[in-house]
């Protein structure tokens, strides 16, 4: 099937998930009164903008994370990535407890910090295999988790419950000024990443073919860089720690559409966000009268699907 068709209908599904769950989830909102209308426009809405949002920009940083390191299991939370947004976001909460608008910033540099470590250590641990590259990444995301635990186990009971909120995620309580934020925080990553998709593809064959054929792949990696802290920082800001959209999406949207980042960027912006949207639909219903966090709801699917993937490259590869 060609990559135009799967467009089309990962649009119509998500437009139908959209709709679904602005005015069924988790209850109807029919009749259309003004209880039900301030609860579609000041909760409902919102929160919808913000899965597909949140959805859109993991998978997208999943995208980069992948090509960076030129490893399809390389994923935002796998390789410390967004513990490092978290770890940024709960030094806030404990130094600046009343000052949240500062958590965007601390988050983006949280990760910055964690993606800069790993481009130090990229030089000598590739020599050893991509691999290892991926093994070191996971150590540092222990390492990070455990500086989180610490200022959790420091922090007092108030601090505490907020930390604990980025670690779990969810899609509530969001503003529709954050909406904005993440809005013109994915159109600034997309500015920066969509127009080189010929750069990464050719930077997948390897940094020394990407210099022979002309790329300059110092702009390329900084710009890769900004934009993936960008999307995980403010993702972890405003909706905590969001694990395997960004290693399963990017893959899916492989397997259906090809290789090439032309059309990997832009379904995994599609799919990422139907995916979110499900699973935050899911979040909602799984349990009566219960929400359950959306990371938790992740980790459920995710983990099985994780182990699929794993088989599935086992048997076929990952062409």
């Amino acid at each position: 099937m060609k990559p135009r068709i799967y467009f089309v209908l990962l649009s119509v599904m998500l437009l139908a998930l959209v709709l679904l769950a602005c005015s069924l989830v988790p209850q109807s909102l029919l009749p259309f009164d003004a209880l039900n209308q301030s609860i579609f426009w000041q909760l409902r809405l919102p929160r919808v903008a913000t899965a597909v949002l949140a959805g859109a920009m993991m998978a997208l940083a999943g995208v980069l994370v992948q090509a960076l390191f030129r490893n399809p299991l390389a994923e935002p939370s796998l390789l410390g990535v967004s513990s490092g947004g978290a770890l940024g976001a709960s030094i806030c909460l404990f130094l600046f407890p009343a000052q949240l608008f500062f958590l965007p910033a601390f988050a983006a540099l949280g990760a910055l910090a964690v993606v800069a470590l790993l481009l130090l250590l990229a030089r000598r641990v590739l020599q050893n295999g991509p691999q290892h590259l991926l093994l070191t990444g996971i150590a540092l995301n222990f390492s990070v988790t455990a500086m989180v635990g610490v200022l959790t186990f420091l922090a007092p009971d108030n601090v505490m419950r907020s930390i604990s909120f980025w670690t779990l995620g969810s899609m509530a309580g969001t503003a529709y000024w954050q909406v904005l934020l993440m809005f013109m925080a994915l159109c600034l990553a997309l500015l920066l990443v969509a127009g080189g998709w010929r750069q990464l593809d050719v930077w997948m064959l390897g940094e020394t073919v990407a210099r022979q054929s002309g790329v300059n792949t110092r702009h390329l990696l900084y710009r890769v860089v900004l934009a993936l802290c960008l999307c995980v920082g403010l993702v972890v800001a405003f909706c905590g720690v969001i694990g395997f959209v960004g290693l399963l999406v990017p893959h899916a949207v492989r397997l259906m559409m090809g290789m090439s980042h032309r059309v990997v960027l832009w379904g995994s912006l599609l799919l990422g966000a139907c995916f979110m949207l499900l699973a935050d639909m899911a979040s909602q219903l799984l349990l009566s009268g219960v929400e359950l966090p959306i990371g938790l709801v992740l980790a459920m699917l995710g983990g099985p699907l994780f182990i699929l993937l794993l088989l599935r490259v086992q048997t076929h590869g990952w062409r």
